[in-house]
């Protein structure tokens, strides 16, 4: 436990020093290549993805406590003794909860470390829902899929006028190389990044890095 803590304590302050640009998060990490190249890079989130349906599920060689950035460890309906015994042996600094978790379950999980908790939006998603989980550390907005993320699909960002809350959130959803100025053009007061994934890959799991730095680049403008 006196692990988890100190963990917690050191991404807390990491965070703090991230808040003053738009961050960029990149999930789904599965070679131990790739994740020393992206530890160079000017990422600030690299997730790793411990649902074992996932094709883009962590690999028990990946040196993943070894990582510069800030980890994210991605969970899916997941005991608190999975997301304890992870965030231990792999000194992750944030969890996100991509399933159906309760908000009892996620006040729990906050204990371990900060929680970045998932929405799976569309048109009909109902922002009231969010209200019972305003103490998690950040929110996500995902596209909607019957799966838990990874579509490579769009929502309509439109819909996020609705949402009227404090938290702040992390966009994602078949964000692509492309998708630069409609970022630039995406206003609300509580968007502080975004998280992408399978629009940047090669075949799952692979990254192609060239376009994530030139993305990176080009937003950071």
């Amino acid at each position: 436990m006196g692990e988890i803590n100190y963990n917690l304590s050191v991404s807390k302050e990491i965070i703090k020093r991230h808040d003053t640009k738009m961050q960029v998060k990149i999930c789904g990490i599965t070679t131990q290549n790739q994740l020393d190249m992206l530890s160079e890079m000017p990422v600030d989130m690299i997730g790793f993805n411990f649902y074992d349906q996932s094709k883009r599920y962590v690999s028990d060689n990946l040196s993943i406590e070894n990582c510069k950035k800030l980890k994210v460890g991605v969970f899916v309906n997941a005991s608190l003794a999975i997301l304890k015994k992870s965030t231990a042996q792999y000194q992750l600094d944030l969890l996100q909860l991509h399933g159906d978790e309760e908000r009892e379950y996620c006040k729990s999980a906050q204990s371990i470390a900060k929680v970045i908790k998932v929405f799976r939006v569309d048109s009909k998603f109902e922002f009231s829902r969010v209200n019972d989980y305003s103490f998690c550390d950040y929110f996500l907005f995902d596209t909607y899929t019957e799966q838990y993320g990874g579509s490579g699909e769009k929502f309509d960002w439109k819909v996020l006028n609705n949402y009227q809350g404090k938290t702040q959130f992390y966009l994602s959803g078949g964000i692509g190389p492309t998708a630069v100025n409609a970022l630039r053009g995406f206003k609300h007061p509580m968007f502080i990044g975004v998280d992408i994934n399978s629009r940047f890959e090669i075949s799952p799991g692979i990254k192609n890095l060239t376009e994530v730095s030139s993305f990176i680049n080009e937003l950071r403008k």
